[in-house]
C-alpha cells in the first residue's frame, strides 16, 4: 500500500476522554479506512509497483 497520504494517527493525548462524538481517534479510524479503500483499489501503488488488489486478482486468476 502506498504511504503517501496515509493519515497519522492523534496524538494518545490529544483524546480529552470527554465522550466526544466524534472522537478524534473515531475520525481517524473513518479517515484510515477510507485511505485503505482508494489504496486498495488503485491499479498501482506510488512506488509504481501494483496494487495489493491487482496482486490479489492476479493470483486468483482474475484480470480485473
Amino acid at each position: 500500500m502506498a504511504n503517501s497520504n496515509r493519515p497519522e494517527p492523534p496524538d494518545p493525548l490529544a483524546c480529552c476522554q470527554g465522550n466526544c462524538v466524534p472522537c478524534i481517534f473515531d475520525v481517524y479510524e473513518r479517515e484510515l479506512e477510507r485511505w485503505e479503500r482508494h489504496a486498495m483499489q488503485s491499479p498501482r501503488n506510488d512506488d509504481g509497483g501494483p496494487s495489493p488488489l491487482a496482486l490479489l486478482n492476479a493470483r486468483m486468476g482474475r484480470s480485473d
